[in-house]
């Protein structure tokens, strides 16, 4: 009857420990991403890359029935076709090299604008990484907006309406950092070429204690390339890197079980 009572206990321990597991993986799954281009319409394709033979779909779907808040958007072509409008949350949107877009959203965490590339941004977003020598309008405030070159060569150009305002700027390549300003008073920025005009008394030089990036390695940086086939299938899905200790607990339960049941034979 013991020894019952052992195995009844136990076995309820390692339900509720993976009941919890399960919940915990679900809540803190990664969002999808979808990658749109435009050919005569906008179409989409599931996943990080545009392929010919993919099943694509016109974006009316996307819009109104797929894409969710923490879902992320890559942009493969476009040519002055209509603009991209996303009633939600973006936790990336990247564009492409030789991409434009003008796109809504109703907020961005990361936006990754690449070599080449064109872009408006409308929604605020938390941290912008503009490649080389895009070009792009953020209307709408941004929080920290990084411009990397390569070779000791900053290109991006950049305009910022009145109105909007960049909590922090940094230009940088792989040899280190050549700017860091913050507060930046709003409509007080522009970047030609690399090279930002700011009003004198429009800004503070950031302290490089202040996590600049001058005292980071640069490996840290995000590679100044386009995504490869699967790149963002790569990367660990919010919650993987738990799972090992949930598992663990269930092995920990298990292993008690063992000695409990031992002891009560």
């Amino acid at each position: 009857m013991k020894t019952r009572r052992i195995m009844v206990s136990l076995f309820a321990m390692a339900a509720a420990l993976l009941f919890v597991f399960q919940n915990s993986l679900t809540a803190s799954a990664a969002g999808s991403t979808y990658t749109v281009y435009y050919d005569g319409q906008w179409l989409y394709e599931v996943g990080s890359q545009w392929t010919e033979t993919g099943e694509h779909r016109e974006l009316y779907y996307l819009q109104k029935d797929l894409i969710k808040d923490g879902d992320s958007i890559v942009v493969a072509h476009y040519e002055q076709g209509n603009e991209l409008k996303f009633n939600v949350h973006l936790s990336n949107l990247t564009v492409l090299h030789g991409s434009e877009a003008v796109v809504f959203a109703n907020g961005i965490d990361e936006c990754y604008l690449f070599a080449g590339s064109v872009a408006a941004v409308n929604g605020k977003v938390a941290h912008a990484y503009i490649y080389d020598n895009a070009v792009a309008t953020f209307n709408s405030d941004v929080g920290i907006m990084e411009i990397i070159g390569t070779d000791k060569e900053l290109f991006a150009t950049i305009s910022v309406p009145g109105n909007v305002s960049v909590d922090r700027l940094i230009g940088r390549d792989s040899q280190g950092t050549y700017y860091d300003y913050s507060d930046i008073a709003d409509g007080a920025l522009y970047i030609k070429e690399g090279t930002p005009d700011i009003g004198d008394g429009s800004y503070r030089i950031t302290p490089a204690s202040a996590g600049s990036p001058a005292t980071a390695a640069a490996a840290e940086a995000p590679a100044a390339k386009e995504p490869a086939a699967g790149e963002y299938d790569d990367v660990p899905k919010t919650g993987e890197s738990t799972a090992v200790y949930w598992l663990l607990g269930v092995a920990v339960v298990c292993l008690a079980g063992r000695f409990a049941l031992r002891k009560a034979a």
